[in-house]
């Protein structure tokens, strides 16, 4: 009999729709997907006393709209019980290296037969969540870009 595991399973995208490792950095300070939350970093800024986290980690996001410095996020729960975000870089006035923008999840699921990964319908919520804050105009996405990720989403299903 094969029992089932659980895991946290992450997926993210650069603004190429390039898969990344879920880290965005950026001057020093930066964000990551962890479990089903958000790690803020900066080495420059953390302070054990007033952080209450490990170092570099300055706060956690869980969802809503945060600016960081020159990074702002833009995260929700949704399925399985996942955190889905899109992470990007507001400054202009510099040049910025890639990425400027990261998307992703993290959520708990089911390893099934060796393999793992978000499933169709948290794949889908993501997509739908990117078009969301697009469309309310708080984030800057190419056109093709949600076209892309839902083409992604066609062939796992």
């Amino acid at each position: 009999m094969i029992m089932e595991q659980m895991k946290w399973m992450q997926v993210a995208f650069d603004e190429d729709g390039q898969p990344t490792n879920g880290l965005m950095e950026y001057m020093g300070y930066g964000v990551k997907f962890y479990q089903n939350w958000l790690y803020v970093m900066d080495k420059k800024s953390w302070s054990r006393r007033e952080a209450g986290l490990g170092s570099p980690f300055v706060t956690t996001v869980e969802s809503g709209v945060v600016q960081y410095k020159y990074l702002l996020i833009t995260a929700t729960q949704g399925p399985g019980r996942g955190i889905y975000a899109a992470i990007q870089n507001i400054n202009y006035l510099l040049p910025a290296p890639k990425p400027r923008l990261m998307v992703g999840a993290s959520v708990y699921n089911q390893v099934k037969g060796g393999q793992d990964g978000l499933t169709v319908t948290e794949m889908n919520f993501l997509a739908e969540f990117l078009h969301s804050v697009a469309t309310q105009g708080k984030l800057e996405l190419n056109p093709g870009y949600i076209k892309h990720l839902r083409e992604t989403i066609r062939i796992l299903a």
